[in-house]
């Protein structure tokens, strides 16, 4: 199911979790505690846009636990305000930005398990609420299987202004996650297939990756 859950929520410094570097590192997985009065709540920073298949590993479940996954591009504050990642301050994942829905819910059978979602997602903030938590519930690590058409870097450019440099990086980086069975308007919201995308996506993948099989 599409959802994306209204209810307060508890940040994980209050207790929520421990071991919270469990979520993203090898080793042992973060750990939620049971009884809590609001969904205990994390949100990870994959540091840049990422596109591909979310997977989760839990352990110690005892069916019926709930974990939402919701998935946003940029964080923002309980009032709605955007908030740029140089702000240093911590917002919240907000998965019906712009009416779109981008969220999964699991409901965790008893037992150690693991989730993937059944198609792709793309974002750069993933947020997991978990509620129904009646026991010491293992979670951990969060990862991501990605997923993009096999593009090569055969162009390069660099000249003395870095700002241009990087514009150029994130050009790159942008039509590569566009980049599928066919040419996409957007990796996360229609992933449709639009002449006037396809015209200037093409034209970067000339210069980038020189790739000419899937104009064609």
């Amino acid at each position: 199911s599409i959802i994306m859950s209204r209810e307060s929520r508890m940040r994980s410094q209050e207790k929520g979790f421990d071991n919270i570097n469990g979520l993203i590192g090898p080793g042992t997985p973060a750990v939620a505690y049971p009884g809590a009065k609001y969904a205990r709540y994390a949100v990870i920073d994959f540091g840049k846009e990422v596109t591909g298949y979310p997977m989760i590993e839990i352990d110690g479940a005892n069916g019926g636990e709930i974990i939402d996954l919701g998935y946003s591009e940029a964080l923002q504050t309980p009032e709605g305000q955007i908030l740029s990642p140089a702000s240093g301050k911590i917002g919240i994942v907000n998965a019906d930005r712009a009416g779109v829905h981008n969220a999964d819910r699991y409901i965790c059978k008893a037992g150690k398990q693991s989730f993937r979602t059944f198609d792709k997602r793309t974002f750069r903030y993933l947020q997991l609420d978990l509620r129904n938590v009646n026991g010491l519930l293992a979670v951990g690590p969060v990862s991501l299987m990605f997923s993009t058409y096999p593009v090569e870097h055969r162009g390069s450019f660099e000249c003395s202004d870095q700002l241009i440099n990087r514009i150029w990086e994130v050009g790159r980086w942008t039509v590569q996650l566009s980049m599928e069975d066919s040419y996409s308007d957007s990796p996360w919201r229609e992933r449709a297939q639009w002449w006037g995308d396809v015209r200037l996506e093409a034209l970067v993948n000339y210069y980038t990756f020189g790739d000419l099989l899937l104009v064609k």
